[in-house]
């Protein structure tokens, strides 16, 4: 993707041109992840943010629901049909779907029934698909979510090396 910027300065037009790598949709929990303030927990905040952070210095448009929403600051200004179409209108446009399911309190993995949503999205639009999870726990993800490498282009990475070392993600994609 090309974005122009166009700036004028002293009667003079600069146009600065800034090219993407790729568009990417980062899918992750967030009514799972929201405290009883409606906000996202800040352990998840942080590595969502992260994630983005690492994404973007790549020169890649990222795509997030949980930017959108400012981490569930604005959740409830959405229509639920707002989301689901601008989630769509996301998935359609990006190159890579990237899943992130990270672990509770409890050490237990989130699961997410949106995030499976834009998994099926993604599979059915022919997306490549990056899962991101904790590798230990890979038995909390349903059989169908492991099961995806069968029909999908899917690449998994362990929540533990991205966090470790962000560019375990970047060359994956």
């Amino acid at each position: 993707m090309l974005l122009s910027i166009i700036i004028a300065q002293n009667q003079e037009l600069i146009i600065i041109k800034v090219e993407f790598d790729m568009k990417i949709f980062l899918g992750a929990p967030i009514q799972q992840v929201q405290n009883q303030d409606g906000l996202v927990m800040p352990n998840v905040k942080s590595m969502i943010e992260y994630i983005i952070e690492t994404l973007q210095k790549e020169h890649n448009q990222v795509f997030s629901a949980h930017v959108e929403e400012e981490f569930g600051r604005v959740t409830e200004s959405f229509s639920d049909e707002d989301i689901c179409k601008r989630d769509y209108k996301w998935m359609n446009e990006c190159d890579t779907y990237i899943a992130v399911f990270p672990n509770d309190a409890k050490n237990k993995m989130i699961q997410s029934a949106g995030t499976n949503v834009e998994l099926g999205w993604a599979t059915t639009l022919n997306k490549e698909i990056v899962l991101i999870y904790d590798f230990s726990k890979k038995q909390q993800l349903s059989k169908l979510v492991r099961g995806l490498q069968g029909i999908a282009h899917v690449k998994c990475i362990d929540l533990n090396e991205v966090m470790k070392d962000a560019h375990s993600l970047t060359q994956t994609l």
